[in-house]
């Protein structure tokens, strides 16, 4: 009876239905790009740009502007401070991530602390997918558009990098921006899915 009574429910539920889809959209996407970054072995990039996004967000509050903007802003560059800290001093790649994503998530809680907003804070650490908006599911849908349209053009090229970047080289492929490629789809996936699941839970 709970099965039937779930399902009528999203029948009758305009706010069920768009629940249901955004969570569907935002399965496939982070699936899609986990992958890559678990084969990478840089698990703990996810877990950095997702924390990352935080001042990005307080600052497209304090503004009155989309948070994808902001938080897109913050997210791919803690990426390149990552790669750039990592690339040009003896921190290791780990360090780094822990030094830049600690840093940025520390920021953001002060800032929201300033506009004295725990409740946004709150609904960005952990989501509310009951409440999602048809202007975010769209975002969720555009956005998981992107990214699946850009893994089936260039899946070649990032498993290739993925499995062996020194045949990758070899072959003339560019490492270093095909990955930065896919720091920025991970950016959009984590920012997409802040609406639905929180900085929290994408990580998973």
């Amino acid at each position: 009876m709970n099965l039937i009574s779930f399902f009528e429910a999203i029948i009758q539920y305009s706010f069920l239905q768009k629940a249901l889809v955004t969570s569907v959209m935002v399965g496939i996407i982070c699936g899609v790009i986990g992958c890559f970054i678990i084969l990478r072995g840089i698990s703990l990039m996810g877990d950095a740009i997702s924390h990352a996004v935080l001042p990005g967000v307080a600052v497209s509050y304090m503004f009155g502007i989309n948070i994808f903007y902001g938080a897109v802003f913050t997210g791919l560059l803690t990426a390149i401070g990552i790669g750039y800290i990592s690339q040009n001093s003896r921190i290791k790649h780990d360090t780094s991530i822990g030094i830049m994503f600690s840093a940025a998530f520390a920021l953001g809680i002060i800032l929201i602390t300033i506009m004295q907003s725990s409740a946004d804070l709150y609904h960005i650490l952990f989501g509310n997918v009951l409440a999602v908006p048809v202007a975010e599911m769209w975002m969720t849908f555009i956005v998981g558009v992107i990214v699946l349209t850009t893994v089936f053009l260039f899946y070649k090229e990032l498993l290739v990098t993925t499995f062996d970047p020194t045949i990758a080289a070899t072959f003339g492929l560019p490492n270093k921006l095909i990955h930065y490629m896919l720091m920025i789809l991970l950016t959009m996936t984590t920012v997409a899915s802040l609406q639905t699941v929180g900085i929290i839970l994408v990580v998973a």
